[in-house]
């Protein structure tokens, strides 16, 4: 993969194989991609506590940020955090094909959608100079850093993508809502749990509601590497001030990146 540091740190991180137990393996994923995230000095003048301070299988990141970058980074902690106030914040899975939706006023389904929420501290085996948090995504744990999204499996490999290849998208989504409306949320319309292709009511099934249609804000991560993260928000706001907060992060930390 020639020179790319981004991905020969991946590539360390997914062939350690059996290479120590699960604690070496976290330790050593975290400390590749803080190689290639903090980029706000040379790595090798970035320090870190003695040796015999840093419990087993932790990981230490000395961030030094300067110019614009603490503020941008203190505003994009708080749109991350805020996703809290939202009533419901969801990981999307997996939405219904075009012809189910067209049979509901062209309001989305997740097809697989799980309750979630931004936990105000990282995961135990990493720490840091500045605050961070994690949020879970499915199986992964998604943990914004002032200079990347760090990307956690249950298997203990750790991958890291540099906001500028991170393409945030933010907007509002018309959602069928099968479960109890959240209080934030804006209700746009009704459609039936089970409908003809006309968008009338399917008698075939003997249980089927009338249910609400919401206007909800989609928050989707996703990157060329193969990142690709849908999260349904019920205050929109939220999903937008993260987008907002993220690309005046990115200009901070790499003004000369177009």
């Amino acid at each position: 993969m020639g020179g790319n540091p981004l991905a020969q740190a991946l590539e360390q991180i997914m062939g350690l194989g059996s290479r120590g137990g699960h604690e070496q393996r976290e330790f050593i994923a975290a400390e590749a991609s803080h190689q290639i995230t903090a980029a706000h000095r040379p790595v090798e003048e970035i320090s870190h506590p003695p040796n015999h301070l840093i419990p087993r299988g932790v990981a230490v990141v000395v961030y030094d940020l300067d110019g614009d970058a603490p503020a941008a980074w203190e505003a994009a902690w708080h749109a991350w955090h805020d996703l809290n106030a939202a009533r419901a914040l969801w990981n999307v899975e997996g939405l219904a094909d075009p012809d189910d939706r067209r049979a509901h006023g062209d309001a989305e389904r997740p097809t697989h959608r799980s309750r979630t929420r931004v936990i105000g501290r990282p995961p135990r085996w990493l720490r840091a100079n500045t605050s961070l948090l994690s949020l879970g995504a499915g199986r992964q744990t998604l943990i914004p850093t002032p200079d990347a999204l760090l990307v956690a499996e249950p298997g203990g490999a750790v991958g890291a993508v540099p906001w500028h290849a991170v393409r945030v998208d933010a907007f509002a989504e018309r959602v069928r809502e099968p479960g109890p409306v959240p209080a934030d949320a804006e209700v746009v319309g009704t459609t039936w749990q089970h409908a003809r292709k006309d968008g009338g009511r399917d008698r075939r099934f003997r249980d089927n509601p009338e249910i609400a249609i919401c206007r909800y804000g989609v928050l989707h991560l996703h990157s060329a590497s193969g990142l690709d993260e849908r999260f349904h928000v019920s205050d929109p706001r939220r999903a937008e001030a993260v987008r907002d907060a993220i690309a005046g992060l990115r200009a901070a930390i790499d003004p000369g990146r177009p």
